[in-house]
């Protein structure tokens, strides 16, 4: 018991020398200034700075109603991380997206923008529907329960952006669905995969060619595949799949390989600064891949096969 009063008495000094820094620390940069204000303001600070650590706060509205009645959206913003998709069986090309839709007099505006992932590209866009489209957006929201997460309010301190999602759906009688986590999903993955395919066809029916750079990859990606070499067999690359492999001197070892990303009309390592050792990036024109070294040397290699 003595030793357990010893203990707590080292754990209060601790706080309050802790405090009495914090507070010396911020009257050198005020002026010092001081009262009881003045500790509050620094205990605030103290209380802040702990909840920077991960903690998880849960402001969900658990009477918020799950049942909509009125069927008329005004107003749809929904964000949200894409890292799930791959779970269902759907490939991905984004990391996070965001679509808005609103009813402007009579007609829809349509906004939608995604950040990439590495190699693939995003999209930006605003376009003008017809007013039918709120009604199909209220037919997903329909099918799949989206109401049932109305309320659903939960913050997770010292997250980075773009890894959560955040839904809000105003309607004209005055009601609202509003779901928020920033740490996940606030909503079923199975709607977000609806509203996402519902949103993507939409703007491609109305003249967004959102994924021609696809149709550019796979035209690189056949150009590109194979095995390759100098015409002094010094120097070898294989390309297969989104691998790279360079050899040296005939070798059946390769002495870099790394996993390549295309960037207009760049080959580049999947690394922080894209560049591989050997060379700072590959470019493929007329059955030649040239290499591109860090000073500008340019080597070139032509197709071949592992058997030669």
């Amino acid at each position: 018991m003595q030793k357990r009063g010893k203990n707590m008495k080292w754990l209060i000094g601790l706080l309050v020398l802790l405090a009495a820094l914090l507070v010396m620390q911020k009257s050198l940069s005020s002026g010092f200034k001081f009262g009881f204000d003045y500790i509050r303001e620094v205990i605030q600070e103290m209380v802040n700075r702990s909840e920077m650590t991960g903690k998880r706060t849960d402001r969900t509205n658990k009477k918020a109603p799950k049942v909509i009645e009125s069927k008329e959206i005004v107003f749809f913003s929904y964000e949200f991380a894409c890292d799930f998709f791959h779970f269902y069986e759907k490939e991905m090309d984004f990391e996070y997206c965001s679509f808005i839709v609103r009813k402007d007099q009579d007609q829809v505006i349509f906004e939608g923008s995604a950040i990439p992932l590495v190699g693939m590209k995003g999209f930006d866009f605003e376009i003008e529907l017809p007013l039918t489209t709120l009604d199909d957006l209220q037919a997903i929201i329909d099918e799949y329960p989206v109401a049932a997460s109305n309320g659903t309010n939960i913050f997770t301190a010292g997250l980075p952006p773009n890894i959560g999602s955040d839904l809000r759906i105003d309607y004209a009688s005055g009601e609202g669905i509003y779901a928020r986590d920033n740490s996940g999903a606030a909503v079923d993955n199975r709607a977000t995969i609806a509203m996402y395919d519902f949103f993507i066809d939409l703007a491609e029916d109305h003249g967004q060619d959102l994924f021609a750079y696809k149709r550019e990859l796979d035209e690189f990606y056949q150009a590109v595949a194979g095995y390759w070499e100098t015409s002094d067999k010094k120097l070898a690359v294989w390309v297969i799949s989104n691998q790279l492999y360079i050899y040296e001197n005939g070798s059946k070892k390769p002495s870099e390989s790394g996993i390549y990303h295309y960037d207009e009309g760049k080959i580049l390592n999947r690394t922080i600064d894209g560049t591989f050792d050997f060379f700072s990036y590959f470019k493929v024109e007329d059955e030649v891949l040239y290499g591109f070294g860090a000073q500008g040397e340019v080597t070139e290699f032509y197709p071949s096969s592992w058997e030669d």
